[in-house]
């Protein structure tokens, strides 16, 4: 049945996930999630040096032998020293990315946004969200096609699908059949409700979002107002910053 082999990952995933000690949970969720897939659990890494790289488990006892693994090395490549995080990802079978400017890699915006949404105050305003938007979910899918989410994100009552754009493009029929293709697919909330490290039990609506690079003489530009009226959607752009502490 469609989806069943996802679902049936999802709750593998989660059962291993919730039997890790909490400070282990804390420290991982921080830099890592689980995509689960038809044929097992990926692990998905979300800083600069290997962004949205992924390793890939298929049984119960893998998973939680790679986790521990990370856990055990988390502050080797969490450490200042890029080379030495990049030679321990590698000893772990995540690939370095290899780019000079890795910011201007979508998968790197994938992952800032990833790793920062629920703290971004600007972002929950913009989107009008009832509160804080958590991330649930990368790439998400769960047949084989064209319907992949970039982010899903929510806020207690609604679901945000976020489709980011590496520059700024007016072709919005892909995020709006998502869209629909998610709104009469029951599967969506099944997989949801036992998703790996944070599960939706229920949502009200779900609110399509393309993020897109910001121009000073483009983003307030009408025909941006006129495209995202006219996919019943929100267009948003970001500009990529620094910050400090």
């Amino acid at each position: 049945m469609l989806g069943d082999k996802h679902i049936r990952n999802a709750e593998m995933a989660s059962e291993v996930w919730l039997n890790l000690e909490p400070s282990q949970r804390d420290s991982l969720r921080k830099y890592f999630h689980l995509r689960p897939t038809s044929s097992g659990v990926t692990i998905i890494y979300t800083l600069p040096i290997a962004p949205m790289r992924g390793v890939g488990t298929r049984t119960r006892d893998e998973l939680r032998e790679s986790l521990h693994r990370l856990y055990v090395e988390f502050p080797k490549f969490t450490s200042t020293d890029d080379e030495k995080s990049r030679e321990v990802l590698k000893k772990l079978d995540f690939k370095a990315r290899k780019c000079d400017h890795p910011e201007l890699l979508e998968e790197y915006t994938q992952a800032t946004l990833i790793n920062t949404m629920e703290d971004n105050k600007t972002l929950e305003s913009i989107v009008n969200s009832s509160g804080p938007i958590k991330f649930i979910a990368s790439e998400l899918i769960f047949e084989n096609g064209p319907n992949r989410i970039d982010i899903v994100g929510y806020d207690s009552k609604d679901l945000y699908f976020f489709e980011l754009k590496k520059d700024r493009t007016s072709k919005i029929k892909q995020l709006v059949d998502y869209v629909k293709y998610y709104k009469k697919n029951e599967v969506l909330g099944r997989l949801l409700s036992v998703y790996p490290i944070t599960s939706v039990e229920k949502y009200d609506a779900i609110k399509p979002i393309m993020v897109m690079r910001y121009a000073e003489n483009s983003s307030s530009n009408k025909r941006w107002t006129d495209l995202a009226n006219k996919g019943k959607i929100q267009i948003i752009f970001y500009k990529p910053s620094y910050t400090f502490e």
